[in-house]
């Protein structure tokens, strides 16, 4: 009889506590204008943004690079943080799908808050040596009118991503 292969070991992630991972780029499907541009999704400040362009919502997405790692944990701050007026007069993705380096979209679901969302990734899905992450929005939560100029605006918003794991040699 033929000899049944062994199935392929599933990639277990390094040993060690999970600490910030540099992002050394952002990239985005589109941008409202260059001071709400994909950089400021990883400037260290939620009160900038990116913002997509006028009317295109569903089926945009964000980019980020970084250095090999097991990537554990995602931090985003959804819509426009700065203000309440700027976060409920702008767009915020609410279901997105997340992928590492092109790998199967995994579907979430976004809360609708000011401040930090945590995205615990499972060790199951076998993230251990991704050099890239991107979200792409399914839907959002309408924006509506508030104090902020303009509001509401036809744009979603992303105001910071940050990432966590335990960094790789390549």
């Amino acid at each position: 009889p033929a000899a049944t292969p062994a199935p392929a070991p599933v990639p277990t992630i390094p040993a060690g506590p999970p600490v910030g991972i540099e992002i050394s780029s952002a990239k985005a499907s589109s941008q409202l204008k260059a001071t709400q541009g994909p950089r400021y999704l990883v400037d260290g400040s939620p009160a900038t943004a990116w913002k997509s362009a006028t009317g295109r919502v569903a089926g945009s997405w964000v980019e980020v690079r970084f250095a090999p790692a097991a990537i554990t944990r995602i931090q985003v701050w959804t819509g426009w943080q700065r203000s309440e007026p700027l976060f409920y007069g702008n767009h915020r993705p609410q279901n997105v799908t997340v992928s590492f380096d092109g790998g199967d979209p995994v579907p979430l679901r976004l809360q609708d808050v000011l401040g930090a969302q945590r995205i615990d990734i499972p060790p199951e899905l076998g993230i251990v040596r991704a050099t890239r992450v991107r979200i792409t929005i399914a839907d959002v939560y309408p924006a509506r009118k508030t104090t902020a100029k303009d509001s509401p605006t036809k744009e979603v918003a992303i105001s910071e991503i940050r990432l966590f794991g335990i960094p790789v040699t390549p």
